[in-house]
């Protein structure tokens, strides 16, 4: 038998935006926290809420932080 083992990350309610909720200087310090990680996830999981009021130009915003920021 394979012993299978996956390294899942959790992540939820970035509330990524210009204005209101986003904590930016704590995003940043997970993504690096995030990014050190030995050994990497397989797998990140963001849940809830990626933007703060779920309108276009802040999902714009969100996937350029979420793609400058991915685990290297």
């Amino acid at each position: 038998m394979v012993d299978l083992r996956f390294r899942i990350l959790h992540i939820s309610d970035t509330h990524i935006s210009r204005f209101g909720n986003f904590e930016e200087k704590m995003f940043y310090i997970a993504v690096k926290d995030i990014n050190n990680l030995d050994p990497k996830p397989d797998v990140i999981v963001h849940t809830s809420d990626i933007t703060d009021s779920g309108v276009l130009p802040e999902y714009e915003l969100a996937l350029k932080k979420l793609i400058c920021s991915t685990v290297k």
